[in-house]
């Protein structure tokens, strides 16, 4: 499904993902790249829009580069990600397993082109380069030991 919303677009399409099957692989337009790794942060570099599962590590990779989010959350974490980034107009979520090509090709017309995400992603940007990189793990170091849990 993803494939089929994103394959029509201009853009350079970057999908990280499990060995897909070669029927797959035969049939990508020369903008989509399928891998079963990718520099994440060397590509959000350049990237217009971020679309994840939610795992924290790449949801803050590409905020704190300025890249918008669709999340299509999986499990876990993931779900509350997501609603964090719908509740902060940082990006749009959709429910994975039910979202048609249609519909995601929507959402992300959505989210490229609306002003709130626009901004609210800017500010993201702001706020983390206000911190150094090891700031929020002191936070949260000092945060615990104030609960009493130990963290070396």
């Amino acid at each position: 499904k993803c494939i089929a919303a994103l394959c029509k677009r201009e853009e350079e399409i970057y999908i990280s993902s499990g060995l897909p099957p070669a029927s797959i692989m035969d049939d990508l337009p020369e903008n989509v790249h399928i891998s079963s790794f990718v520099n994440q942060v060397e590509i959000l570099k350049k990237s217009k829009l971020f679309i994840s599962m939610g795992g924290y590590t790449g949801i803050t990779e590409a905020l704190s580069l300025g890249v918008p989010v669709i999340v299509l959350p999986r499990n876990d974490d993931h779900f509350l990600v997501a609603q964090s980034i719908q509740n902060g107009s940082l990006g749009n979520c959709l429910d994975h397993m039910t979202f048609t090509a249609e519909q995601l090709a929507e959402i992300i017309e959505d989210t490229l082109n609306n002003p709130q995400i626009k901004k609210s992603v800017e500010e993201s940007k702001k706020g983390f380069c206000q911190y150094p990189p090891d700031s929020a793990y002191r936070e949260v170091c000092s945060f615990l030991n104030e609960l009493g849990i130990t963290v070396s």
